[in-house]
């Protein structure tokens, strides 16, 4: 209903200022991207448990202190990046939510439309403002607590390649040459095991790494985009009628005019320029090497 209301919020609103066009824009984009990332909870149930236990068989065990080790260090990886990923989600949201507090009036979470005015009774306004507080933490929630059992699930399937290298690189340590080539075949079945495993991984979760990748990257590339406004300086100088005016600011306008030629571009790193080009750059090129890479398979 949250959502709803904040779209309607676009049409039937009153006196949106764009500071919270932004804020309605960035929360539908935020449920839009969860229902995305939900869809496959739904669609593939059964896939996404195999994949939960698919290292619990047997067969996956570690053999040795060495391999326990980098099994330890997966689960110490998975849970801080869990732990950091659910207290900065919970901390933006609280920002989010208790930002009103400080504004004059009776501001809320969200600019959303409503079919009676809040200001006619405090607890109306109250209400409605937990309302749409419990909404923001359920989409943050939503959108959040599926990232880190996908990156989880990557890390225990790289953590099975690197137990792997491991027993190939200390075959000769690990076990007799009577009994190496029965260890061979266990080493086969279980590399057979770990590409099944990220064949099903990629089945489940391909379509929301790809949302979250081209929102992201987008969001990014678009934001940025409009510091290119800059570059129409000279054109609205132009169009103006700068001839009326005296010698000194013509002379001020023409000083703007150098001045603003110099295109305002945001850079990453110093090297790529965040724009609408290197969005279409990226995914151009991204699609060129995956072709080439299934052409080699």
């Amino acid at each position: 209903l949250v959502p709803f209301l904040t779209f309607l919020s676009f049409p039937l609103g009153e006196q949106l200022d764009v500071t919270q066009i932004n804020f309605n824009a960035a929360f539908l984009a935020e449920t839009l991207c969860f229902i995305m990332k939900l869809l496959p909870f739904i669609r593939k149930e059964r896939k996404i448990r195999k994949c939960i236990h698919y290292f619990g068989d047997h067969s996956f065990t570690p053999s040795s202190k060495e391999q326990k080790i980098i099994i330890d260090d997966c689960l110490r990886v998975c849970r801080r990046n869990s732990m950091v990923l659910i207290l900065s989600v919970t901390l933006t949201a609280v920002c989010w939510i208790i930002r009103p507090l400080f504004m004059p009036d009776y501001a809320l979470p969200l600019e959303v439309w409503l079919p009676f005015d809040i200001k006619a009774d405090i607890k109306i306004y109250y209400f409605v403002y937990i309302y749409l507080a419990i909404g923001i933490l359920c989409v943050a929630y939503a959108g959040s607590t599926p990232d880190p059992l996908i990156g989880g699930l990557a890390c225990h399937g790289a953590s099975q390649f690197m137990i792997l290298q491991h027993t190939l690189q200390n075959l000769s340590h690990l076990a007799e040459k009577e009994t190496s080539g029965a260890h061979i075949n266990n080493i086969n079945y279980i590399n057979l095991s770990c590409s099944s495993f990220v064949n099903e991984y990629e089945e489940c979760f391909s379509f929301p790494i790809f949302t979250q990748f081209v929102a992201s990257a987008f969001l990014i590339c678009f934001t940025s985009l409009q510091l290119g406004r800059s570059n129409n300086l000279t054109k609205a100088i132009y169009m103006s009628q700068w001839y009326e005016y005296d010698v000194k600011s013509r002379k001020a306008l023409i000083i703007l005019m150098e001045s603003s030629q110099k295109p305002v571009i945001v850079t990453a790193g110093k090297i790529l320029d965040v724009s609408l080009e290197t969005f279409g750059i990226v995914l151009k090129r991204s699609y060129s090497l995956l072709a080439l890479l299934r052409n080699y398979q």
